[in-house]
């Protein structure tokens, strides 16, 4: 899975979340940067911070929809309780996750988000931190 967030203690904990419940990640740490790695790369989900410099989450997910109708988008956001579940149509966002998440919360939208009762991703992405000048 990609994982793009400009928030260093942001990342971390999601990282450390992720590798809990089993999965593997990529992390890129701006919109431009993702999109470049989601090109190049295959991804079974991407899981986008909302607010960041150059792009926001609302942004990165509807050009990665764009490219890849049928790839699940998480958007991780501390305004998630103010976002309506019903307006999430054309946007690119497939589950809203709301900081601050529980364990149980990553896991739950995981499963939302891959449509399943359990999350079950493609295997053999190593953990990779990238900077603009990435690549995988």
């Amino acid at each position: 899975m990609l994982v793009i967030d400009d928030d260093p203690l942001g990342v971390e904990i999601l990282i450390a979340f992720l590798q809990t419940l089993g999965h593997e990640a990529v992390v890129a740490t701006g919109g431009p940067e993702g999109l470049r790695l989601l090109e190049a790369n295959k991804f079974d989900l991407l899981l986008t911070d909302l607010g960041m410099p150059e792009m926001s989450g609302w942004d990165v997910a509807q050009a990665a929809k764009t490219r890849l109708p049928s790839l699940p988008v998480v958007l991780v956001t501390g305004w998630g309780d103010h976002i309506d579940p019903s307006r999430l149509t054309g946007t690119g966002v497939d589950v809203v996750l709301t900081k601050p998440y529980t364990l149980s919360d990553l896991g739950t939208g995981l499963s939302k988000a891959w449509g399943a009762s359990t999350a079950e991703p493609r295997r053999g992405y190593g953990v990779a931190r990238c900077n603009e000048t990435c690549e995988v």
